[in-house]
């Protein structure tokens, strides 16, 4: 069970980042400063305030972090999928960012997760989709996932990068999920 609270927290913040794929006759490629295939997510550095809807419904309450691109490169799931038992995202470009899906196969249970990363320097909306099958066959219902980020402006005094708060609590988030990704064995 924990395995599986390992290799679902990071494909819920990979599903955020999903959604449809481009429309017919639409030149693919990024807005202006907009997330591109090999760039981060979120280009502009200092303070984002994110929200979050998991089918349609508000979820987690508004966050507020401080990235900077090394702190964006530490909790990038995408990169890191590999680690927690998946195989290497498949991105492609979309209009005003990049398409993605990902496999994680881990003892019987198969997750697929489709998503897209769109937006510009000050807003970045990321959508993804994710399937769960069981060893059985089972499907469990899909879950789409809607985090939008906007550029609110430079970091307080008192946060550094990779720094985030959440209804009022100051957290180290990119330090947590670091942690818990590079965890050789998370049965331990």
């Amino acid at each position: 069970m924990r395995k599986f609270a390992l290799v679902a927290l990071p494909l819920l913040a990979l599903a955020a980042c999903s959604g449809a794929d481009d429309a017919p006759g639409r030149e693919a490629g990024p807005a202006v400063g907009g997330p591109t295939l090999d760039g981060p997510m979120l280009v502009t550095p200092g303070l984002w305030r994110t929200t979050t809807t998991v089918n349609g419904k508000q979820a987690f309450g508004a966050n507020r972090m401080c990235i900077d691109a090394d702190s964006q490169k530490a909790a990038d799931m995408l990169s890191q999928a590999v680690e927690t038992g998946c195989g290497q995202p498949v991105r492609r470009a979309v209009t005003g960012g990049f398409a993605y899906d990902l496999v994680c196969e881990q003892e019987g249970l198969k997750t697929t997760v489709s998503g897209d990363v769109t937006g510009d320097a000050k807003r970045v909306v990321m959508r993804s989709t994710t399937r769960m099958t069981g060893p059985d066959g089972d499907a469990a219902p899909p879950a789409t996932v809607v985090i939008e980020n906007v550029h609110v402006g430079a970091c307080p005094a008192g946060m550094k990068p990779g720094d985030s708060v959440q209804d009022g609590v100051k957290s180290a988030v990119t330090e947590a999920v670091k942690t818990s990704l590079k965890s050789s064995d998370p049965m331990k």
